[in-house]
């Protein structure tokens, strides 16, 4: 029960890169966030709910909770929810390096009790778990490579889950915020490897600029 939000597929949402999203409450562009929305329950909102720490881009944050705690619902069995970011137009950048980067705090049990996972999909329906989050008591940073998709239309998303309700729920659950997709410069041959084999990957440290040549 409860609202189930499916992608239509196409370029609906389509967004040029780089892109920035601090979550800020009542910004238009959050829209463009498909966040699951259970019956009951925790789920993911773009709102204030006071964490641990308090919002890092204050006064508001992108978490899963029920506005206090993520403890599930009476007579729910399991948590599963997930933030999806929209699609990201990465078509231009063939050859380049791309990565996500965003901000991580909030606890929760480690898995396989509970676990955030960060992940990547190019149909909106099979998705790969590019990085697993542990809990953290204080915000850090994480930057994770999202090279695989650069030429490609992509989305990303935050999935969290907790499949036995039955095992108490320990923590404030999952906060993110000051989330970026971007290009960065390049600082060696390494980071501008876009997998082929049949090119050599170039590095110009002086233009930053990346080259790949047969």
């Amino acid at each position: 029960a409860g609202c189930v939000f499916t992608d239509q597929g196409g370029d609906c949402g389509l967004t040029n890169l780089p892109y920035q999203q601090t979550f800020t409450c009542n910004d238009k562009a959050v829209q463009y966030w498909l966040l699951d929305k259970p019956a009951a329950g925790p789920a993911w909102a773009v709102d204030d709910t006071p964490g641990t720490p308090a919002a890092q881009s204050a006064p508001c944050s992108l978490n899963f909770n029920d506005g206090k705690t993520f403890q599930c619902a009476a007579g729910q069995g399991s948590l599963d929810g997930s933030a999806r970011s929209p699609l990201f137009d990465a078509t231009g950048l063939v050859g380049k390096p791309l990565v996500a980067k965003f901000s991580v705090a909030g606890t929760w049990d480690a898995a396989p009790f509970a676990q955030l996972d960060f992940e990547a999909s190019l149909d909106g329906k099979a998705w790969t778990t590019l990085k697993t989050i542990g809990a953290q008591d204080t915000w850090s940073t994480f930057t994770v490579s999202l090279t695989a998709y650069a030429g490609k239309k992509f989305r990303t998303r935050f999935h969290f889950a907790a499949p036995a309700c039955n095992v108490l729920q320990a923590g404030s659950g999952p906060f993110v915020d000051d989330f970026v997709v971007t290009s960065p410069a390049c600082a060696n041959n390494a980071n501008c490897d876009d997998k082929n084999p049949c090119t050599t990957d170039t590095c110009n440290t002086r233009s930053e600029e990346h080259t790949s040549e047969l």
